[in-house]
């Protein structure tokens, strides 16, 4: 995968025009292998349910789709961005992680047991240096 990615990356300067093509069949394998292991239990209180490779304004966004298994109510802006923080972590400090967010963004979606939709958390390469 590694090896992919780094070619990937050295065409993105080479043929502009091929990137988002690139990345977009490098963001469908990944989302396909994941796929592969679900649905996958996270904690006690959220599973996930699917990944799936959907275009983006700029590039594509690889989408996890988790299910929360208990009641919630909104949590404060401060508790949002300390999730949002530690899931970027990995995507920020991986070498191989980060260099598939230079390709693609990730978002984390989260539903409700009756499928109502309760908000999303995204990630993309700027926000590594916040």
């Amino acid at each position: 995968m590694r090896q992919c990615i780094v070619f990937a990356l050295s065409l993105l300067c080479v043929i502009p025009a091929s990137a988002e093509r690139i990345a977009q069949d490098e963001c469908r394998q990944v989302a396909e292998k994941l796929r592969s292991e679900l649905p996958m239990k996270i904690s006690s209180h959220s599973t996930l349910e699917s990944v799936e490779c959907v275009p983006g304004k700029a590039k594509p966004k690889l989408v996890y789709k988790n299910r929360v298994l208990v009641e919630v109510k909104k949590p404060p802006p401060e508790v949002i961005e300390k999730i949002k923080a530690e899931q970027r972590q990995p995507w920020c400090t991986d070498p191989a992680q980060r260099r598939f967010l230079e390709l693609v963004d990730i978002s984390y979606a989260y539903y409700d047991a009756s499928d109502r939709y309760l908000g999303a958390l995204t990630h993309r390469i700027a926000d590594c240096g916040k």
